[in-house]
């Protein structure tokens, strides 16, 4: 007879150690991934502005896709945690193996979401117009017209097509609809009779955009017109 005495002394150990391990990684996720759950949901409730938003954007259709598959990894997980507790290692393997490549796709979406917007980008519409008061036109341009940053461009032509400088330019915006009073804008000269400032728009609305330019010592011009900024 041939006795093997050491490979099934070997053997016991490594199936117990795999046991174990397959345990501790079962357990780990059934408390780990419901927590995770619950603080995801409540971030993506506040990032995206609304439950009823959350749908509206790219971001918010791949988090639902993520938030599924975390819950088909729970329950892979409830089903392993049971077999674990009335079957033994019986086909925790395939189990954990699907855990793991659940776990995987869902590392995936998350790493996708990043380059994701959580809100929907606010609508933009570039605006143009030209003022005219005293023969002096100001063509002015804002882009890209929406709320947040934006940059404006004034190009004076003082009466007649003169191609002397004009003194200075100011400008200031103002929101009547929610009371914002006027607020400056810093402009820089780009050339002669050309300036250029980054403005703010915080809401949409309709903002009042006011120029003041000092054509001459002494004549000065107060040109306004309305710059309607989409809401979103």
């Amino acid at each position: 007879a041939v006795d093997f005495p050491d490979e099934v002394d070997d053997q016991v150990p490594a199936s117990t150690s795999r046991l174990s391990a397959l345990k501790r990684f079962s357990t780990i996720a059934t408390v780990a991934v419901p927590v995770i759950v619950v603080t995801g949901v409540a971030q993506t409730v506040r990032l995206a502005g609304g439950v009823d938003r959350i749908t509206d954007t790219d971001w918010g259709r791949t988090l639902l896709v993520k938030l599924s598959l975390v819950s088909v990894l729970i329950a892979v997980g409830a089903v392993s945690r049971w077999l674990l507790v009335n079957d033994g290692h019986a086909g925790i393997g395939r189990l954990v193996v699907v855990e793991a490549i659940i776990g995987v796709a869902i590392l995936g979406l998350t790493a996708s979401l990043v380059s994701l917007p959580p809100r929907p980008v606010a609508e933009s519409r570039v605006f143009s117009t030209s003022l005219a008061q005293a023969g002096t036109i100001v063509d002015i341009t804002i882009t890209p017209g929406r709320i947040g940053q934006n940059e404006m461009h004034l190009v004076i032509t003082p009466a007649g097509g003169s191609l002397q400088p004009v003194i200075s330019a100011e400008a200031r915006v103002s929101l009547p609809e929610r009371n914002l009073p006027n607020t400056p804008i810093a402009l820089v000269a780009d050339g002669s009779n050309h300036y250029s400032g980054q403005l703010t728009l915080a809401f949409g609305g309709d903002w009042t955009l006011e120029v003041i330019v000092e054509v001459s010592s002494g004549n000065s011009l107060l040109l306004g017109t309305t710059v309607p900024i989409p809401s979103g």
